[in-house]
């Protein structure tokens, strides 16, 4: 006579009483005749124990119906929240408009539409505000802390200024097409390593340190951020050019994401406002180089803000995790 199993031996789904088929793989309920007339044969009536040191008239791969009762399914599986899932992708969404409107400046001053005066007036009012949003947000900055930060900004446009001629020609030898390749790679390099939980872990009222500060962005997602503007600032035609972009990027990639999470951490509407005005912005900018830019830039948006989640949440229904007897047990440590 056929056994029957109480779990599923391919997936562990536990059998209702009436179920023949497992429903989540297909397969049948019974066990074969010739493993359960084995099983029969190797159960002289001395019961089985589940150890190793005791010697057992029972075969190796013997199991009893007790082996699946401590099962556990999904028991580490995290049940997402559509709406939580598409606040996070927020940050994501600001890093990709962020590098859009980077590109979209290198093309204009490039073009000469954008003049370097221009952009360097650009840069010191991006300056400006991101400091005294800092300021306003952080109440409990101090005298000390806001002229060691002034000191740290001098000390950056001073050195970009002197590195100027450097940068400009430091990959002036490449060719466009090797340029453009290396920029395109590493902005996807830079969007893919970027710690987007530095956006988005915020302990709500609490005080931004210098700690965090340094750590706003991987080490190589930024390195990579920079590296990309460099290769760009050598097709430039004057060192104005190339400290004045230069000098962008660094607000782009190094300093705004500090002055995001500073506005995540005060308020969630604000930031929702921030993306917002970014991602408009950024569309208005493509729009006006190419139509189809545009269009990319904002199926892309959407499909990462609102389509991703969705996705996830419709993958997780068929997550299967099991846990039982067989798993190597952890050992807790218990402090005193």
């Amino acid at each position: 006579m056929a056994l029957l199993y109480r779990y599923c031996p391919w997936d562990g789904n536990k059998f209702k009483q009436d179920e023949l088929n497992c429903v989540v793989c297909g397969n049948f309920r019974f066990q074969r005749a010739s493993s359960a007339n084995k099983i029969k044969q190797n159960t002289p009536g001395v019961p089985w124990k589940k150890n190793l040191y005791d010697k057992q008239p029972y075969d190796d791969s013997y199991f009893d119906d007790t082996f699946l009762e401590s099962m556990v399914t999904n028991a580490n599986v995290s049940s997402y929240d559509y709406g939580s899932m598409v606040k996070n992708t927020l940050a994501v969404t600001q890093e990709i408009s962020a590098l859009s409107i980077f590109f979209v400046v290198f093309a204009h001053t490039l073009s000469g539409t954008l003049s370097e005066r221009f952009l360097l007036v650009i840069d010191v009012v991006l300056l400006v505000i991101g400091f005294l949003a800092k300021v306003v947000i952080e109440r409990n900055t101090t005298l000390h802390e806001i002229t060691s930060r002034t000191k740290s900004a001098v000390i950056i446009i001073i050195t970009t200024l002197l590195l100027s001629p450097v940068l400009q020609t430091l990959t002036k030898t490449y060719s466009n097409d090797t340029i453009y390749a290396l920029t395109i790679s590493l902005s996807v390099l830079h969007v893919m390593l970027f710690d987007f939980t530095f956006i988005n872990v915020v302990n709500t009222g609490s005080h931004f340190s210098h700690h965090d500060e340094a750590r706003s962005a991987g080490s190589i997602s930024l390195n990579a951020a920079m590296f990309s503007a460099v290769l760009l600032a050598s097709r430039l035609p004057s060192l104005l050019h190339v400290f004045v972009f230069v000098f962008f990027a660094i607000i782009m990639f190094a300093y705004f994401p500090v002055v995001r999470r500073a506005i995540k951490g005060a308020s969630e509407d604000l930031h929702h406002g921030v993306t917002s005005l970014m991602f408009v912005v950024t569309a208005l900018l493509l729009w006006r180089i190419a139509t189809i830019l545009a269009l990319v830039y904002i199926s892309g948006i959407v499909f990462i803000t609102f389509l991703s989640p969705l996705w996830l949440l419709w993958v997780q229904k068929y997550k299967n995790e099991i846990q039982g007897p067989w798993d190597i047990p952890t050992v807790r440590n218990y402090q005193s």
